[in-house]
């Protein structure tokens, strides 16, 4: 479990989103360069149990599972990384979660678990280095627009 259920003390990480992957971006003043010469629009904002991975990262053998909880419109990703990292442990001492193949439980240390951080301006993104932070206008057209598939502002 997480000392603090607040984004305090819980490293961001973000994850590059190249132009290729944003199939409705149109606004090519946002693309910034990056060290590969593949450009970017900027990065998602998440937190990992496991830290930082990108996709050069060679990924750890032991993750049998990934969880992935997506905050609501309260944009509390911090708190769904400790609520599910929680629940992880939890499983892990129940024998009701045992795999029926081998009867093995998932170890915490097994499980990948993730947390986007769909951003707003209002949140105040982190300072970073590389890339900005994409963020979802909270209010315009409709309030959370991540919500609904909408398109980030940055």
């Amino acid at each position: 479990a997480c000392e603090s259920f607040t984004r305090d003390g819980i490293d961001v990480h973000g994850l590059p989103i190249p132009v290729s992957a944003a199939l409705a971006y149109k606004n090519s003043s946002l693309v910034t360069q990056s060290d590969s010469n593949e450009q970017y629009i900027g990065q998602l904002a998440y937190y990992s149990n496991k830290g930082q991975f990108t996709a050069d990262d060679r990924t750890d053998s032991d993750i049998t599972t990934a969880v992935i909880g997506v905050h609501g419109s309260g944009r509390d990703a911090g708190t769904y990384l400790c609520a599910l990292t929680a629940v992880v442990t939890d499983i892990s001492k129940d024998q009701t979660f045992a795999s029926k193949k081998d009867r093995r439980r998932p170890l915490p240390k097994d499980v990948l678990v993730v947390a986007p951080w769909f951003m707003s301006p209002e949140d105040n993104a982190p300072p970073t280095s590389s890339l900005p932070y994409i963020q979802w206008d909270d209010q315009y057209p409709i309030p959370h627009t991540f919500r609904y598939g909408a398109e980030s502002t940055k």
